[in-house]
């Protein structure tokens, strides 16, 4: 018996020949396939609607989105695993889904990567003064994956409160009052 040993991006091809009691040789060959021993990496994961930049808060307590691109250019990606993560208070909990460790979501093209995918929970109470975090699990068609976490958002949906407000002079100048004391 022969033992083979593959590298990180070798190119598998299996040729068959078939020969008869007359001699007469037939070749069938497979289509192959591509040795992946890396699981997909993340170009990018952000909280936030914007796909373009990674948010910290947002005013909003009733809907959570992240985007994120992932690349697998080795065998490209068959799925993502979601979950969200609550921290408040030093204290981590799960967040969604309630049921299960995650969700499971399909690439706009499986064996594709590089493509910008964009996620929302909608109709959801989220606390105002909590971090949530996006855990992010992409699979590879090699069934290889890596889980990354998102800096986080959190949802504020109060008001400031101004205390006072104090205005400055340029240089020398004095300030102008009125008889009152104030401007």
């Amino acid at each position: 018996m022969r033992y083979f040993e593959f590298s990180h991006g070798d190119f598998v091809k299996t040729t068959v020949t078939a020969i008869n009691g007359a001699t007469r040789t037939t070749d069938v060959s497979s289509h192959g396939f591509l040795i992946d021993l890396t699981p997909p990496r993340a170009v990018q994961l952000f909280d936030g609607a914007n796909p373009h930049l990674d948010e910290s808060y947002q005013t909003s307590t009733n809907i959570l989105s992240a985007s994120w691109i992932m690349a697998d250019p080795e065998s490209g990606l068959k799925e993502y695993r979601l979950s969200i993560v609550a921290t408040i208070q030093g204290s981590t909990s799960h967040f969604y889904p309630e049921d299960a460790p995650d969700i499971t979501i399909q690439p706009k093209i499986i064996g594709e990567s590089n493509i910008l995918t964009c996620w929302s929970l909608e109709d959801i109470q989220l606390r105002s003064g909590t971090l949530y975090t996006v855990r992010l699990t992409p699979v590879n068609r090699a069934d290889l994956s890596t889980v990354y976490t998102s800096s986080g958002i959190i949802p504020d949906s109060s008001v400031p409160i101004m205390d006072f407000i104090q205005i400055d002079t340029y240089g020398d100048e004095s300030e102008e009052t009125n008889q009152d004391g104030a401007w």
